[in-house]
């Protein structure tokens, strides 16, 4: 079982995870809009939106940034970016900072 919560805060949006009964591995995502900008720079996510930049220091976690698609509509395809990151146990947390442009 998957349980998620997320915290909004004025600059801040922090997801818990957790995962119970008997599993070998486990990841969570995060699928990024296609007008998004997402890229690393060393272990910090970096996440360029219209009108503000959003990061997120992974340093302490496995992580993967990979190529996917967005679905819209019916029969429209668009590029985008999916964040995995490793679980170390049955509980992850994950935190994005932002500011205005």
């Amino acid at each position: 079982t998957h349980t998620r919560i997320i915290n909004l805060g004025k600059n801040r949006l922090t997801v818990n995870d957790t995962v119970s009964g008997n599993f070998a591995n486990a990841s969570s995502y995060f699928h990024f809009h296609p007008d998004l900008n997402v890229y690393f720079e060393q272990n910090i996510l970096n996440v360029n939106g219209l009108n503000f930049l959003m990061c997120s220091d992974l340093s302490d976690h496995s992580h993967t940034l990979f190529d996917s698609t967005y679905h819209p509509e019916f029969g429209i395809t668009r590029k985008n970016k999916v964040l995995s990151i490793d679980f170390k146990g049955r509980d992850l947390q994950v935190s994005f900072i932002w500011t205005p442009c």
